[in-house]
């Protein structure tokens, strides 16, 4: 039997509005790191009562260097964005030493979908490689909540 190829396509592409204002941190050589979740939300009508529901799905999302960099000012809570970019999974332990994976979005191109002038059309790319292997950083909270979300 032939061996199947298959290209390795990892490529996402989404919008929502930030949760909370982005968390701005410097790597050792300096490199900006830009980290922000948002809220995508999917309206669907349910078959069975025919009544029409919300399902929100927040997702983590991380730019780096000379991206990050630009758009670090210009994002805040409830800023409506598109991003694109790859899934990574990241993978801690909790202080009780209980294993945790969850999914991020490595962003390559961010849109900022604001109706106002200023970023009107503003389509912001990277213009470095962004790093593959990356140190995932250990800032989740078990604990933490997302409350008085923005939509």
């Amino acid at each position: 039997m032939a061996e199947l190829k298959m290209p390795n396509i990892n490529k996402i592409m989404i919008t929502g509005r930030l949760t909370r204002d982005p968390d701005v941190r410097f790597t050792k050589s300096n490199q900006v790191v830009v980290n922000f979740d948002i809220a995508n939300n999917h309206v669907f009508r349910d078959r069975t009562t025919n009544e029409w529901k919300k399902l929100t799905t927040f997702v983590r999302v991380t730019l780096y260097g000379s991206l990050g960099d630009r758009v670090k000012e210009k994002l805040h809570r409830g800023t409506p964005v598109f991003i694109e970019g790859r899934l990574q999974e990241e993978t801690w332990t909790t202080s009780d030493n209980q294993q945790r994976k969850a999914y991020k979005i490595i962003g390559s191109k961010i849109q900022i979908m604001e109706k106002s002038v200023e970023y009107a059309d503003a389509v912001i790319e990277k213009d470095e490689d962004v790093p593959e292997n990356v140190e995932p950083e250990n800032n989740h909270n078990d604990n933490e909540e997302l409350d008085d979300l923005p939509f």
